[in-house]
C-alpha cells in the first residue's frame, strides 16, 4: 500500500488538512507583513521647508537631497502629515531616521534578505531531509518571532540591515522547508488546492497593505503586528502537528510513521489500517 493511498484514506473530509494548512501557511506568510510593504516602510514623506537664502522655492525643492546637502539653505523642515504619502514608517527620526542616508544603504534592507536566503538554501533543506521537517520548521518560526520583536524595537539602520539578513537566513526554513512539510502531510489530491491557497494568501499581502495605508492607518506597526500574530499562532499550533509521515517512512522510522498517521486519522475521526511490513524496505 503506497503512502499516498493511505493518506488519502485517512484524510476523510479534510479537517486535518485545514488545520495543517493554517498552522504552516500562516507562518510562512507572516514575514510578508513587513517585507512586502518595504516600499511603504522606506517611502519618504512630503516635507515643508523654511529657507534661509531669501530666494523663491517650490514644493519640489523641499526634498531630502536639498535638506541634507552640505551647503543646504534649509533652516528648518517639518513633515506635512496631511499629504497621503507621509506615513509613520522607518524614515521617521524616531525609527531609522533615513532622510540623509544614502540610497544604496537603504536598499540593503531588502537585498540582504535574499543574500541570507541564498546562503542557507543549499544547507537547511538537506538537514530537514536527514532529521525532521517539523523540528526545523519550528526553529525557523521561533527565530522569526524573535526577529519580529527586534524589528519593533530597532532604531538603527545598520542593526536593521543585520536583522533583515537574519530574516533571510530563516526564510529557507519558513518557505522551503515549510512548503515541503505541508505537502508531505497531504495526499496528492489536495496538494494542488492548498499550494494555490498558499500562493493566493502570499500574493494578497501587498494588496492588503495598500488598502490598509489608504483607508485604515498611516502607522506601519499595526499592520506588521498582524504578521507577528500569525507567526505566533503558527509557532504554537505546529507543536501539535505530527512529523511528516512520508519522511519517516523514507527513513524507515516505521513506528514513528504509524504514530504520525494515527494522529491524523484520529483528528479526522477515521480508522487507520497501517501494515508496517508493507512499507519495510527489503534487503
Amino acid at each position: 500500500m503506497k503512502i499516498d493511498k493511505l493518506l488519502n484514506e485517512i484524510h476523510g473530509k479534510g479537517r486535518f488538512s485545514l488545520f495543517a494548512f493554517s498552522s504552516i501557511v500562516l507562518g510562512m506568510n507572516a514575514t510578508g507583513y513587513w517585507f512586502y510593504l518595504l516600499s511603504y516602510l522606506i517611502l519618504f514623506p512630503k516635507y515643508d521647508c523654511v529657507w534661509s537664502d531669501g530666494l523663491t522655492h517650490t514644493e519640489d525643492d523641499c526634498v531630502a537631497k536639498n535638506i541634507c546637502a552640505a551647503d543646504s539653505s534649509v533652516s528648518s523642515y517639518s513633515i506635512d502629515w496631511s499629504d497621503k504619502y507621509s506615513l509613520y514608517n522607518w524614515v521617521q527620526p524616531d525609527k531609522l531616521n533615513l532622510i540623509c542616508e544614502p540610497g544604496w544603504k537603504i536598499g540593503l534592507l531588502g537585498s540582504m534578505v535574499f543574500v541570507g536566503w541564498v546562503i542557507t538554501l543549499p544547507i537547511i533543506p538537506r538537514i530537514s531531509d536527514m532529521y525532521s521537517r517539523k523540528k526545523i520548521f519550528l526553529i525557523g518560526m521561533w527565530l522569526d518571532l524573535a526577529l519580529f520583536i527586534a524589528i519593533f524595537l530597532c532604531t538603527s539602520l545598520d542593526l536593521m540591515i543585520a536583522i533583515t539578513f537574519m530574516f533571510g537566513l530563516a526564510t529557507t526554513i519558513r518557505v522551503n522547508v515549510g512548503f515541503v512539510y505541508m505537502m508531505e502531510l497531504l495526499p496528492k489530491r489536495l496538494q494542488g488546492f492548498y499550494s494555490s491557497g498558499y500562493n493566493t494568501l502570499e500574493g494578497s499581502v501587498l494588496l492588503l497593505a495598500t488598502l490598509y495605508f489608504w483607508f485604515v492607518s498611516k502607522h506601519w506597526i499595526y499592520f506588521t503586528f498582524i504578521g507577528f500574530g500569525l507567526g505566533t499562532y503558527s509557532a504554537v499550533s505546529v507543536i501539535f502537528l505530527p512529523e511528516s509521515p512520508r519522511l519517516l517512512i523514507e527513513q524507515q522510522r516505521l513506528e514513528e510513521a504509524r504514530i504520525s498517521l494515527q494522529w491524523i486519522a484520529e483528528f479526522n475521526k477515521v480508522e487507520l489500517n497501517f501494515d508496517v511490513e508493507a512499507f519495510r524496505k527489503k534487503g
